[in-house]
């Protein structure tokens, strides 16, 4: 005989697995404990804090980062994930595809790399941000993934024979050069727009600025 559940009986106590959130949510609630921990008390952080603060279990915590280098670059790929969105919207609504790639150099190199958190996540790295999106596929990924929409958006304005993908990567290989100041003045923005319109531009896209001074 079936035993019908007592609607009334009491509920038993304690939390779900999880703190009875979807895995989608206990992520993004660790995500989110773990970049509020960061901003106001740096780096000194343990796991079993951040656990707690989000309101699940250690267990929860490493089914879904196996460490805290893990969680740290997920909590710099919430970051970097704002950036693009803020630069999708103000910089993709335009057709003068030079100045797009222009500007959103700029923005990456005087803008992203200034980021309190992103500059806390990465004090542990010789080059800060720039260490820290060469040696996350996660982070390149990111970048280079809206420079690739971007180029197969503008496909028609590229050199002939270039792809977009290549494309995407180069230009975050850019982007990594003048975040690890390898380019004089990258802290510039006037030097970075020079630099970029004179020694980049030419080799991506068609009809290119002409060339001036640049340092």
């Amino acid at each position: 005989m079936s035993t019908i559940p007592d609607r009334d009986a009491p509920r038993r106590r304690g939390r779900p697995a999880g703190g009875g959130n979807s895995p989608i949510q206990a992520r993004q609630a660790l995500v989110d404990a773990a970049g509020r921990l960061f901003a106001e008390r740096g780096l000194d952080v343990t796991m079993a804090e951040v656990a707690r603060s989000a309101g699940v279990t250690r267990t929860v915590l490493y089914r879904h980062f196996s460490g805290r280098d893990e969680l740290v670059v997920a909590v710099a790929a919430e970051v970097m994930d704002r950036y693009v969105g803020q630069v999708v919207q103000e910089l993709i609504p335009t057709d003068d595809v030079c100045g797009l790639i222009t500007e959103s150099l700029v923005f990456v190199t005087t803008v992203v790399s200034r980021d309190p958190l992103l500059t806390l996540l990465s004090s542990g790295a010789e080059h800060g941000v720039a260490s820290m999106l060469a040696n996350s596929d996660a982070l390149r990924v990111k970048v280079s993934g809206l420079y690739e929409q971007l180029f197969e958006l503008f496909r028609d304005r590229l050199r002939p024979g270039l792809d977009p993908v290549d494309v995407g990567r180069y230009v975050l290989s850019v982007a990594l050069s003048l975040l690890m100041d390898v380019v004089p003045g990258a802290d510039d923005p006037d030097t970075v727009r020079r630099f970029v319109r004179t020694f980049v531009l030419p080799g991506i896209v068609a009809a290119p600025p002409t060339p001036g001074r640049v340092f």
